[in-house]
């Protein structure tokens, strides 16, 4: 699918790009006035029994649901008694009238004492706003201007429906601010992340894209339902932070595989999209199906958060699959455009170097995870306890729902909220309330004596201040003295009797209002509710109890219900596509447990900072005791979909390898460490545009972006560098598993990452090549015909004589010369007719002319491939020469990728046939290894992998012989060490040993062997890697001559310094930390290679002791040691250290700058060459290895014109004559490169035998003749 997906938008950019404007303009119009389309409020459980209670009081009892509150205050000292007082309180509440407004009820109408505060300066009037949430929102916006002062008294408004109305006007504002605080610091970390101005703007052009998006299908959604107006606000946050991440995904990898192939925009797209693209699609669906989980939930906030939320993830990942690789398959490498280098003009601009397969296993995220996976039960042991500990808080939650003190306390319904707090009696505004309903009248004496049993026995509960009904107006009557009270004829005569018949019943209703003691939202008053909701009514009644309390217990006791099944959704639904993307069950398990362990953290943070008041001034808020009963919940889906987000990145990356070398240790590793920079940026940006939200003024905005923002970091940091590492490697294969039936459905369903495959397609500018070269033999003859043994189509495999260049005096060797290319018919392969027949890798094929019998040509082995079949002569000592020293591929230009992807077409399509060529074994061996070959020199080393298996297995069944098998466990073994999968490595070796043994095959042994320390040194099995080293010496003493045996004697002594440096590090600690994993040590065990060797420094040896003099010279010694053994982070660091104790240390400058040169930083190298040029400009030494940097920049010029330098310093460099002739051949100087080369041989010819073989060989190539 992702394939398909890459070559149609790498065919159809500008179709893709402009659907996207279009859908951009679309969506930019719905956003036009959609906050008119929400709703306000949602909050409660419209299915609960509170909310039924209100609709009662408010149909049938005539009490608005809205009560709003207004406070006056005396600025002069009046009391409420005075009649200028009462005056200015009835001209503040005429301004009402008209206005839409229902009853009012204050001190002067009702003289209930409840509404005069403690001082009797200040009183309050209740005034009724009927309708709901959204008609008060309106009706508060519409007398907003009217709430003045007087010149007597302060005015100030309050209660639900003016709360309602400042935490929108509030929310509006605070969205604004944090868009304007996110995008700039988005950008310039962006910037600073990408180094480039053009890569930097696409995701916030992305992010921008998935805002709008979810506009419109949240207008399209408010057509069908309520939304909430506070849906935006998670739109903001999750739309533009996951569409940076996901952005962040797919460049970093274009731009990685852009480089692997060579600037060819193709295979990097396809290969993005089947990588970060494929995790892009998982992640979000996981993230889209945690935030639907909040469709279960009742309330229509949260429900609103689920539309939003998914709405914006949905199209930050659509945009990230579809408008973003568009945009990148028109930009090709200009995504690197406006570059940090190029914005920088008083630095030099240089020539990077080619990259390929980066090397990982020095990294910081690499060093970590192997030092967590050597101690997974300690390091989880020291993870978890302080996880559930920062969690603990969370066991003492206590919950609440939204109010006045969710606002700062500098706007009037907070202040309002806080006077009426501390100053009048509590709770009178917000008393349960119960309505009750009977089969008579209300005021019917029978009503009224169950009216009166009823509240005695609810005055009798605990927690109870006072009940207001019917039948508690006077303590003194009876049921009696009740009944007569509301008589009709005494209601008649009586207006107290009259108000408060109409203030509490109507009909069969009647209203009975409970004030209580202690904080509406505490646990006492919640069972107090409970308490009433378990009471039998006496007679005939029918109870039904609300209020803002009972709506809490109901809330909860809705999301208690729904909790289950949405965790349950969650769960089931992220175990379903975690099978699907890695076909395994324990891992989608154990996500969950490490997901809760950080919404455990994250739970507990909430409870530490926003109930117990931590942090309260630095946040700007008012402690409130509680937690918002909904926020948990939206958290809880939020943060679980996006912890997943980065898991789902990394396990990705760990499968991708796991595959590919089925070491489960090493890929961890890998994929921690490939993963490590991005998703640090990834949760960086992330947390940048949640924790914006932290800045805003509404409470539970902050707890919704304070919560998510720590779920990120710790996910992005304890899950991801301790816990994960820590248990993959207890569970070791067992990640993995899954049922039989899985597995076998898994592979059916192939969802998992792969290499691409794709037919190759030339790109626009692209020039067809010519058909494939065909070569000969190592010694220059045709390689030997096959006779079919069945009645098929007769071939042969056939290659060109070779063309030779004689000099006068002595022989030259043979040159494979490039035929003129011919229109042939499909090659195809023909079985040999020897039972054992000679394996031939990379033969290139001819349909054979007529059929003649051949002579059957002398028996000549095969070469190791990547090596010339140099002939074994024996050397004066009676050594055989190291075959090793001349590679043969090193001699010609490789085609390129588009001429290797029609190779590997062309020859997958034959090997689909059985019944053809393809189908003998032969045939079908030849072809697996040519498949391997190609994939490899094109970087596609799983692929290499896997047909270098098949090419094995097939060997073992048909009984190849075992020279041939050497070969094949050669290059597996070769391949596991790139790939760092170090098991298999080791196996793989293992038999390539024995089998080199018992046929006879020196050099292929030394290579396991040597390989075989490498991979026991990264599995810190040092006693077996010095068994190995020790072997691989043996071996090169009795069979090879200098060059082999003093490589073995470096691998040997490199393995004992590793040893001793591990057995002392007690007395080094003052000067180098070494209590991290072994390093590798790659480099020690591979021939340096020319024109670009690193030099070999001396080891100064583990007990070194500084001495108060000669401290530098001591740190300049250490640091030796250490890029020795391929250390070279630390050895920066420690010749760091040395420089600054003696700036004037050319080496120091030298040494430093080979070790950023290796680390590909070369912009440090080449500030490190010229400072030590500053301090002696005569060094030949600096100018070679300072052209050699330039070489490797494909600087040809300045790399001859250092190379020249050092030459003219010194004449009698042999390396500089070769690595000059090497930049002129770059440049095609034939005639000077023949020169040099002619140079370096007269000075190399008795000291470097095997160099100066690698010069014949080169000269040979460009037709020179040699002088020697």
């Amino acid at each position: 699918m992702f394939v398909s997906l890459g070559k149609f938008t790498f065919r159809h950019p500008w179709l893709i790009v402009i659907g996207g404007l279009v859908f951009v303009i679309l969506s930019a119009a719905a956003s036009y006035k959609l906050s008119d389309n929400l709703k306000i409020g949602g909050f409660i459980d419209d299915t609960s029994d509170s909310n039924l209670a209100a609709e009662i009081a408010e149909s049938q009892l005539g009490r608005e649901q809205g009560l709003m509150v207004v406070l006056f205050t005396s600025k002069t000292g009046l009391t409420v008694d005075r009649p200028e007082y009462k005056q200015d309180v009835e001209a503040v509440l005429a301004r009402f009238k008209g206005s839409g407004v229902g009853s009012e009820i204050t001190f002067y109408n009702s003289g209930l004492a409840q509404f005069v505060s403690n001082d009797k300066k200040s009183t309050y009037a209740v005034v009724g706003l009927p309708g709901n949430d959204d008609a008060q929102f309106k009706t508060v916006e519409r007398l907003h201007p009217l709430f003045t002062d007087t010149p007597l008294l302060q005015v100030r408004v309050g209660g639900r429906p003016v709360v309602n109305f400042e935490i929108v006007k509030q929310s509006e504002v605070d969205l604004l601010r944090a868009e304007l605080f996110t995008f700039p610091i988005v950008g310039i970390l962006l910037f600073l992340i990408f180094r480039s101005v053009v890569a930097a703007f696409l995701p916030l052009l992305l992010g921008g894209t998935a805002i709008l998006g979810a506009y419109l299908i949240l207008r399209i959604a408010s057509t069908f339902t309520d939304v909430s107006i506070f849906a935006l606000n998670i739109i903001t946050m999750l739309g533009l932070g996951l569409s940076i991440d996901y952005s962040l995904f797919v460049i970093s990898r274009f731009r990685e595989e852009l480089k692997i192939h060579q600037g060819r925009v193709l295979p990097a797209l396809v290969r993005t999209m089947q990588t970060a693209g494929h995790t892009v699609f998982f992640s979000g669906l996981t993230v889209i199906i945690s935030l639907l989980s909040l469709l279960v939930f009742e309330p229509q906030f949260l429900k609103s958060m689920g539309y939003g939320g998914a709405a914006a993830v949905l199209v930050a990942m659509l945009a990230s699959l579809t408008i973003l690789p568009a945009i990148l398959a028109l930009l090709g490498e200009k995504v690197n455009f406006l570059s940090l280098n190029s914005l920088l003009p008083k630095r030099r601009k240089e020539k990077q170097p080619a990259v390929g397969r980066e090397l990982v296993n020095t990294g910081y995220w690499y060093r970590t995870s192997q030092f967590v996976m050597r101690r997974p039960i300690l390091v989880l042991v020291l993870t978890l306890v302080p996880l559930l500990a920062i969690g603990s808080p969370f066991l003492r939650i206590d919950f609440s729902t939204f109010d006045a003190r969710t606002l700062p306390d500098n706007h009037a319904s907070r202040q309002v909220n806080d006077v009426l707090d501390s100053q009048f009696p509590p709770n009178e505004t917000s008393p349960i309330e119960i309505t009750a309903f009977s089969i008579n009248p209300a005021l019917d004496p029978t009503t009224l004596g169950s009216l009166f049993d009823l509240t005695r026995k609810l005055q009798s509960l605990p927690g109870v201040v006072r009940v207001d009904s019917l039948v508690t107006a006077d303590p003194n009557l009876d049921k009696a003295g009740y009944a007569a009270f509301y008589s009709e004829a005494n209601r008649a005569q009586n207006p107290q009797a009259a108000q408060l018949a109409q203030r509490f019943s109507n009909g069969n209703f009647t209203l009975i209002n409970v004030i209580f003691k202690d904080n509406k939202f505490a646990g006492s008053t919640q069972d107090l509710v409970r308490t009433i909701r378990q009471i039998t009514p006496p007679g005939q009644l029918i109870l039904t109890v609300g209020g803002e309390t009972a709506s809490l217990v109901d809330l909860l006791s809705s999301l208690a219900r729904s909790l289950p099944l949405a965790f349950g959704l969650i769960v089931l639904v992220l175990f379903v596509l975690l099978y699907l993307m890695l076909g395994s069950l324990v891992v989608p398990l154990k996500a969950v447990i490490l997901n809760i362990l950080s919404l455990s953290a994250c739970f507990g943070t909430l409870v530490w900072v926003f109930q117990d008041g931590n942090f309260a001034d630095w946040l700007g808020f008012t402690k409130t005791g509680t937690i918002d009963s909904t926020q948990p919940v939206l958290i809880f889906a939020g943060a679980f979909g996006l912890s997943l987000d980065y898991e789902v990145f990394l396990l990705s990356r760990i499968k991708e390898h796991y595959d590919r070398t089925n070491d489960l240790r090493s890929s961890v590793a890998l994929g921690v460490q490939k993963t490590g920079g991005i998703i640090t940026s990834a949760a960086l940006l992330l947390v940048v545009v949640i924790g914006s939200f932290v800045t805003g003024e509404v409470l539970f905005i902050k707890q919704i972006g304070l919560g998510l923002a720590v779920a990120i970091l710790v996910d992005a940091t304890v899950v991801r560098t301790l816990l994960l590492p820590a248990s993959m490697r207890l569970m070791g294969k067992y990640n993995w598993w899954a049922p039989g039936f899985l597995v076998k459905l898994h592979h059916k369903l192939g969802l998992a990452e792969k290499e691409p495959e794709f037919e190759p397609e030339l790109e626009e500018g692209t020039i067809p090549l010519p058909a494939p070269v065909l070569s000969a033999t190592s010694n220059g003859s045709p390689r030997p015909s096959f006779t079919p043994s069945l009645p098929l189509p007769q071939y042969q495999v056939q290659s060109p004589a070779p063309a030779q260049f004689n000099p006068p005096s002595q022989p030259q060797p043979q040159v494979q010369v490039r035929p003129q290319p011919q229109a042939q018919p499909q090659p195809q392969f023909q079985l040999p007719s020897q039972p054992q027949p000679q394996f031939q890798p990379m033969a290139h094929i001819q349909p054979k002319q007529p059929p003649q019998p051949q002579p059957r040509t002398s028996e000549v082995r095969p070469p190791l491939p990547g090596f010339t079949n140099t002939p074994a002569q024996p050397s004066p000592a009676g050594r055989i020469p190291d075959p090793e020293l001349v590679p043969a591929q090193s001699f010609s230009k490789l085609p390129d990728d588009l001429r290797k992807a029609e190779l590997l077409d062309l020859i997958k399509k034959e090997l689909v046939n059985p019944a053809g060529p393809a189908g003998l074994p032969a045939v079908r061996i030849n072809q697996l290894t040519r498949l391997a070959e190609l994939s490899k020199s094109m970087g596609q080393d799983n692929e290499a992998i896997d047909y270098y298996e098949q090419s094995l297995k097939l060997m073992r069944e048909t009984g190849f012989d075992e020279q041939n098998q050497v070969i094949i466990l050669t290059q597996l073994s070769n391949l596991y060490l790139e790939v760092h999968a170090s098991e298999k490595g080791l196996a793989v070796s293992l038999v390539g040993v024995q089998l080199s043994r018992r046929t006879g095959q020196a050099a292929a042994e030394f290579t396991f062997l040597t390989n075989l320390v490498e991979f026991s040194l990264k599995l810190q099995e040092l006693k077996q890697a010095k068994s190995f080293a020790w072997q691989a010496h043996q071996l090169a003493q009795s069979r090879f001559d200098a060059p082999r045996v003093r490589r073995a004697e470096r691998i040997l002594a490199a393995v004992e310094a590793r040893e001793e440096l591990e057995f002392h590090s007690h007395t080094l600690t003052g000067f180098h930390n070494i209590t991290g994993s072994f390093k590798n040590v790659t480099g020690q065990f591979n021939f340096i290679s020319r024109p670009a060797a690193p030099p070999v420094f001396p080891n100064p040896g583990p007990n070194a002791k500084p001495d108060q003099d000669g401290q530098a010279d001591f740190l300049f010694k250490r640091g030796q040691q250490l890029q020795n053994e391929r250390d070279f982070y630390q050895a920066i660091e420690v010749y760091r250290q040395a420089l600054e104790l003696n700036p004037h240390q050319l080496r120091g400058y030298l040494n430093r700058a080979e070790c950023f040169k290796t680390l590909g930083e070369v912009e440090k190298a080449l500030k490190d060459y010229n400072r030590a040029l500053d301090i002696d400009k005569n060094d030949p030494a600096v100018w070679l290895n300072r052209g050699k940097l330039f070489y490797q920049l494909r600087d040809y010029n300045q790399a001859i014109q250092n190379f020249s330098q050092a030459i003219r310093l010194n004449p009698n460099i042999p390396e500089a004559y070769l690595n000059r002739a090497e930049a002129y051949r770059q440049q095609l100087q034939l005639g000077n490169a023949a020169d040099d080369l002619n140079q370096f041989i007269t000075l190399s010819k008795d000291n470097d035998p095997g160099g100066v073989r690698v010069a014949r060989a080169i000269l040979a190539k460009i037709g020179e003749k040699t002088v020697i």
